[in-house]
């Protein structure tokens, strides 16, 4: 009922795209409206994303981005048509050792002593608290950090623009990847059940027309570890069936997902800290609850369009960029648009 509802305000949304569109093409610095927003995210409801495909064929930065630069020297460079073709077909691709131990353990050193935010259920007021996260008594479900607090580190600065990253969000959109987050949050066992506050229920993003993220796992994820869970194939034109999108862009039990999908599809990814995990994650996916121990995870995403709200906590301080993203930055500038 909820889609055909939707149906009726098909032209409004259509003439909010088309108009969003122009003023984007217009001034590449505009952001668009929460009314906007609304439309590009009920039109995927109703269309099963070829909306999106179309938004991103108009405003994709048709620009190719440039950059040798590999975060360790030592690493070798993936194959990125084997890679972007996994992406296509399945939604996902699982890289290990992606990094050290020690730069794992370089990320953790840095970011136990920064503040940060508790999330749970049973507390909504929790995440207005600045504190440290206690790993031997954790205040909530998920623990995370502002993204400003994240991107003054010159480890993430650097990492963030390694050839083997963008590269690969390249060849996904055809076109100039755009940095449009980077997050960072431990997740606790703190409650043994699934948390909404933490995305412990299958969800799909809905936070550009395209975008693709890059977890990365800094601490060891096994199966009890809450290990990040995605539903291969729904990333695909209409792979996400009616009666759940017909549910809005809301949390999804897993006796709903089990209906639609079978055992099979629902990939889950244990690996050692240093494990890459690339996602479209306009997929159906979650991270699991956990059931004992922690996990810290660092995400990057990266956007084809300007198309996004503005987000306050989203800049970089000028101040405080390394000597390797601005050199980056001088050569591919639309990268940071988002931030600069």
């Amino acid at each position: 009922m909820r889609i055909v509802i939707k149906i009726l305000f098909f032209p409004y949304y259509i003439f909010l795209l088309i108009y969003s569109c122009i003023r984007i093409s217009i001034n590449k610095k505009r952001r668009v409206t929460e009314k906007e927003y609304q439309a590009l995210l009920n039109l995927f409801l109703i269309s099963g994303g070829y909306t999106n495909e179309i938004i991103h064929f108009l405003l994709k930065r048709k620009r190719v981005l440039h950059s040798d630069f590999l975060f360790n020297p030592k690493m070798k460079i993936l194959n990125f048509d084997i890679i972007t073709e996994n992406l296509k077909t399945n939604g996902f691709y699982q890289i290990n050792n992606f990094l050290s131990d020690e730069v794992c353990d370089e990320f953790l050193k840095i970011f136990i002593n920064k503040k940060g935010f508790a999330k749970i259920d049973e507390n909504p007021n929790l995440d207005k608290i600045h504190q440290y996260f206690n790993r031997r008594n954790p205040q909530g479900t998920m623990f995370f950090y502002e993204e400003n607090t994240i991107l003054e580190e010159v480890i993430v600065q650097n990492l963030m623009i390694d050839k083997n990253i963008t590269e690969i969000a390249q060849k996904y959109f055809g076109s100039m990847p755009i940095l449009s987050a980077a997050n960072l949050w431990w997740s606790t066992s703190v409650k043994l059940v699934a948390d909404k506050e933490s995305a412990q229920y299958y969800h799909f993003d809905m936070d550009t027309p395209k975008w693709l993220k890059f977890f990365i796992y800094i601490t060891d994820v096994e199966k009890k570890n809450g290990p990040h869970t995605f539903v291969k194939g729904s990333h695909l034109q209409s792979g996400i069936p009616l009666s759940i999108r017909n549910m809005g862009y809301s949390r999804i039990d897993d006796d709903i997902i089990n209906k639609f999908f079978d055992n099979s599809e629902l990939i889950e990814f244990a690996g050692k800290k240093g494990t890459l995990i690339i996602e479209d994650t306009r997929g159906l996916h979650k991270g699991k609850n956990l059931e004992e121990g922690d996990r810290l995870i660092l995400q990057f995403e990266f956007t084809s369009t300007n198309f996004i709200k503005s987000n306050k906590n989203r800049y970089i301080r000028k101040n405080q960029i390394s000597k390797e993203l601005q050199a980056f930055v001088d050569k591919n500038p639309e990268f940071l648009s988002l931030y600069l």
